[in-house]
């Protein structure tokens, strides 16, 4: 009945996990509902490989979700947050949360369970947590995108200012977050952050991270209206992050957008092209 937002699309493009409004809360904010209210939403998944439309499957209480490197397989890890916060939590103190579990091919899942605590010191109950597919990584916002390695148990990054909603490349090397910022990761050491020259808010990637998707005209807090959806290609081979705008392409109209197409395995960046007519198709 209310907002549905946050779609993410497994690896293998069978699923998409997202977050479901718990009942509508139009406060100051976006209309239809308020994406900071973090403890308004549960997550869903619904298979969108088959007939449409398909009945989702709720898995649990929480915010965010994000899918593991093991998405192309038939089982499949998800990842979601969650703050213990009903209310709007941004300027309050929670504890953050990662939840973990397993989705079976006919959408049976294993019972949540906590998979990191980041607790509260040094951060404000924000539930834009987003963990790596490689499970290693967490993004997340206080005042500015941090990255917290969960081997080490140690933030290892510190973006030099303000930013929200990070999100994870494929190959949990590239983190893309807004406004308009792209850093590269590796092994736990921060190797530099840069303009990317998407639009202001959601962001998605391929898995061979040739393409990007974006969401231009953002107007800050109106992250749940429908805005243009564009795709670019990009060079984001080794540390190289190069978008062509020129050849970007209009999909249409939209919010919380995502973006994943098969090709060769995980693991190697592969030697793949692709194109995309006018019409937006593969």
């Amino acid at each position: 009945d209310y907002s549905d937002i946050m779609g993410v699309i497994s690896f293998d493009g069978k699923w998409v996990a997202f977050a479901r409004e718990l009942e509508q809360i139009d406060c100051c904010y976006d209309a239809p509902g308020d994406y900071h209210v973090w403890g308004n939403y549960d997550i869903y998944i619904v298979r969108i490989d088959g007939d449409l439309p398909a009945k989702p499957i709720r898995i649990g209480h929480g915010y965010w979700p994000s899918w593991g490197d093991d998405s192309r397989n038939t089982a499949k890890t998800l990842y979601y947050s969650f703050v213990e916060a009903y209310g709007k939590a941004s300027r309050e103190s929670h504890n953050q949360i990662i939840y973990k579990t397993t989705i079976s091919e006919n959408g049976s899942f294993t019972p949540p369970e906590e998979y990191v605590d980041l607790g509260t010191d040094r951060r404000i109950g924000d539930a834009h947590l987003q963990i790596s597919p490689n499970g290693r990584y967490v993004a997340f916002r206080d005042k500015y995108i941090r990255i917290y390695d969960i081997e080490k148990k140690a933030d290892v990054f510190l973006s030099g200012g303000d930013g929200c909603h990070p999100s994870w490349g494929p190959y949990s090397r590239v983190l893309m977050w807004a406004r308009r910022s792209v850093g590269f990761i590796d092994n736990g050491k921060w190797i530099k952050s840069e303009a990317s020259g998407l639009g202001d808010y959601h962001y998605g990637s391929s898995q061979d991270m040739k393409w990007v998707i974006t969401r231009q005209g953002s107007k800050g807090n109106d992250q749940n209206t429908p805005h243009d959806i564009m795709v670019y290609p990009v060079d984001a081979s080794g540390n190289k992050w190069n978008i062509n705008k020129e050849e970007g392409v209009l999909i249409g109209e939209g919010t919380w957008c995502d973006i994943h197409v098969l090709n060769a395995p995980l693991g190697t960046q592969p030697n793949y092209t692709a194109g995309i007519d006018g019409d937006g198709h593969v």
